[in-house]
């Protein structure tokens, strides 16, 4: 919950099944800062066996084959890290960014937008919480965005609020649970 952190602004993009097998191109857009700059990620990209979106490991690379290893890719997307307008982890703090997946064709050229994902960083202090909701991956592949997401929305029909958008409790056997509601 420390928003001078870079897991603050950890995020996963989940596509269709029907599209795993495709190639994609993501870019990523800042409504929150002047002129809404857009960064597009180095691709193309391509999905893994869940349908997370996969990502150079550095942010920056796509691993030639000759390079490649298992570490090359991860579905964690740090966004602290990617965009380049962001100094520091806390640049993005109170930000709204769209995260845009489009299909390519085999060509290369671009197809149609198969999904959308906005989030919003916002602080636990302004969401009501007490910070009492820790952050705790389970693996690289598998990691859980924290409740800081507050404006998540997704277009593409991956579903409604997905799990992996609900808070995690630092007890990995209790279930889910949604932040406190603010006093009022």
């Amino acid at each position: 919950d420390d928003p001078d952190c870079r897991q603050f602004y950890f995020t996963t993009v989940k596509v269709e099944a029907r599209h795993m097998n495709k190639d994609f191109r993501v870019r990523i857009k800042d409504h929150s800062k002047a002129g809404q700059p857009t960064h597009e990620m180095p691709g193309p990209l391509f999905a893994d066996d869940t349908c997370r979106v996969l990502f150079p490991a550095d942010g920056k690379t796509i691993p030639s084959e000759e390079n490649e290893t298992d570490d090359s890719w991860t579905t964690v997307l740090s966004l602290a890290d990617v965009l380049p307008w962001a100094e520091q982890p806390r640049d993005l703090l109170n930000h709204r960014v769209t995260i845009t997946v489009t299909s390519l064709a085999t060509d290369g050229s671009e197809g149609r937008i198969i999904e959308t994902k906005t989030v919003s960083f916002r602080a636990a202090s302004a969401l009501g919480t007490r910070g009492n909701y820790s952050y705790r991956p389970s693996s690289a592949t598998q990691i859980s965005p924290p409740h800081h997401l507050a404006g998540y929305t997704s277009r593409g029909g991956a579903g409604d609020s997905p799990p992996e958008s609900r808070p995690e409790t630092s007890d990995p056997s209790s279930p889910a649970r949604a932040p406190p509601t603010p006093p009022r």
